[in-house]
């Protein structure tokens, strides 16, 4: 009879285990989704939020060099410039809507240093 009861318990266990896995993804899941997508380039940073769908650059480094997200609003699309024109003063630029892909660049000059695409 004991060894019943322990099978029984082991089984019930194993239910329980993966009755509340789905629950555990699914929240997980949804959680991950309105994290927002940060891309770098030193210390300058684009930032894309998935509740408010705003795209954010910031120039965070006085070193006068402009900084600017390049930004495509669907896989075929033409980039779109968003210029962080403040300099590193406080503020950022922002645009509203959605975002297929973006990178944040820094207008050096031998030519412009620019993260890795970040798709959405």
């Amino acid at each position: 009879m004991k060894g019943n009861s322990v099978i029984r318990l082991r089984h019930a266990g194993i239910a329980l285990a993966l009755a509340v896995a789905p629950l555990t993804l699914s929240t997980g899941l949804a959680h991950a989704a309105t994290t927002p997508l940060v891309v770098t380039q030193g210390s300058d940073y684009a930032v894309y939020d998935y509740d408010t769908k705003t795209l954010s650059v910031c120039d965070m480094e006085s070193d006068g060099h402009w900084v600017y997200a390049l930004y495509e609003k669907t896989s075929d699309s033409k980039a779109l410039k968003l210029v962080d024109d403040n300099g590193s003063d406080a503020g950022c630029a922002s645009v509203s809507g959605s975002v297929y892909r973006f990178r944040v660049c820094e207008d050096d000059m031998f030519g412009d240093s620019c993260s890795e695409w970040a798709r959405t």
